[in-house]
Parts: C-alpha cells; sequence; structure tokens
C-alpha cells in the first residue's frame, strides 16, 4: 500500500513581517527603476495579483477618485474590482508622476532601457521581485506567489471571510482559498516551546 496524497495537502510558504520589511527597505526611493520596482511589488502584494495580472495593468484601471484598481488579464477571465490600498496608491503615484517615461502606451508598468516605453512582460515583472529578494538575503524566497499566499494569510489571520478572500484574489472555488486556514504545525511548536510534563 502507498501513502495517501491529499490534494492541496501543503502549507503554501509565506514572508514573515520581518522577511517583508527588509525586501521593502531594499528599494532606494531616489532611482527611477526602484521606484517604478516598488510600485510593483506593493500592487502584487497589497492586492495579492498575479504576476500576468500585474503585467496587464493599464492606465485606464487605476479610478483615482473612487480608489480602486480595476483587474482585467486575469486567470478565471473575469473581471474584478478591488479597492486601492494607500500604500499602494503612494508607490503607484510616486512612479506615475516621477519616473515614469513619456509614451503613449496605456500599459501601467513599461521599460526604462531596451525599448523604453514599451510593456514590461511578466518574465520582467518576475525578475525586478527577485532581485531585490535576493539583495534583501530571502534565502527561502521561492517566487512572487509567496507575496499573493502572504496577501491571503494575512486576510484570514484579520478575520476576513473566505467567500470575500476568494473574490479579491480571484479564486474560482473558495476550496481553492482554504488551503490558507491550514494550521502551521511549525510555527506552532515554535509557540508551545517545551511540552510541560505530566504531573503524577
Amino acid at each position: 500500500m502507498t501513502s495517501p496524497v491529499w490534494p492541496r495537502s501543503g502549507l503554501p510558504k509565506i514572508l514573515t513581517g520581518d522577511e517583508l520589511n527588509r525586501l521593502y527597505s531594499v528599494y532606494d526611493q531616489t532611482k527611477p527603476t526602484d521606484i517604478r520596482n516598488y510600485a510593483i511589488l506593493r500592487s502584487l502584494k497589497d492586492l495579492g495579483l498575479r504576476c500576468s495580472e500585474v503585467a496587464g495593468l493599464t492606465l485606464d484601471d487605476i479610478n483615482w477618485p473612487q480608489g480602486t484598481m480595476r483587474i482585467k488579464n486575469t486567470k478565471s477571465h473575469s473581471e474584478r474590482l478591488l479597492p486601492l490600498p494607500a500604500m499602494t496608491g503612494q508607490a503607484l503615484e510616486a512612479y506615475l508622476l516621477k519616473v515614469r517615461p513619456v509614451t503613449e502606451e496605456r500599459i501601467l508598468f513599461v521599460r526604462f532601457k531596451n525599448q523604453t516605453g514599451f510593456p514590461m512582460g511578466v518574465s520582467q515583472i518576475r525578475q525586478t521581485v527577485r532581485k531585490a529578494a535576493t539583495k534583501a538575503g530571502l534565502e527561502n524566497f521561492t517566487g512572487t506567489h509567496m507575496l499573493r499566499h502572504t496577501t491571503a494569510k494575512e486576510l484570514i489571520n484579520n478575520g476576513t471571510s473566505l467567500k470575500t478572500i476568494a473574490d479579491i484574489l480571484g479564486h474560482e472555488s473558495i476550496e481553492t482559498t482554504s488551503i490558507y486556514t491550514k494550521v502551521d504545525i511549525v510555527q506552532l511548536q515554535e509557540v508551545a516551546g517545551i511540552w510541560p510534563e505530566v504531573i503524577k
């Protein structure tokens, strides 16, 4: 007999608060490229977006008066409207007003060097975060999906319902979202410490 393989049995890997702060701190807000890349990171982390969704964002997707972001290039091919957090909005504002090249391109994030003003691709979006994670010394960083997992876990910890989280992340099924409710045994062991001996 073989051991059963349970679907979605693994715990999603997330970043701790300290790791997130280390990641944020590597962006130099005096450098144009870092200002853009920081806005990319905030879009991934604060909104729980996929790389493909960030790459597909346009200038027209941001509704500044209402404070919302429209996500169109989704895995499920359905649009969703998300509230734009203040920190994300500030990062996007700095990028748009200070460093975005003059271009007729409506895609939000564009290249600075080769083919200046042309849209950034998914691999380029992903690479900016990987470089930052390496610079921050995040040895366990496995990819941008960790930012999405971290967002989901934070929402769970704040008491947000699974249905709302599924809507934010663009999950078609709540079953996909439910993986974030699993107990992390390693973290529990760190909290519990040495189990007290039984008093006889």
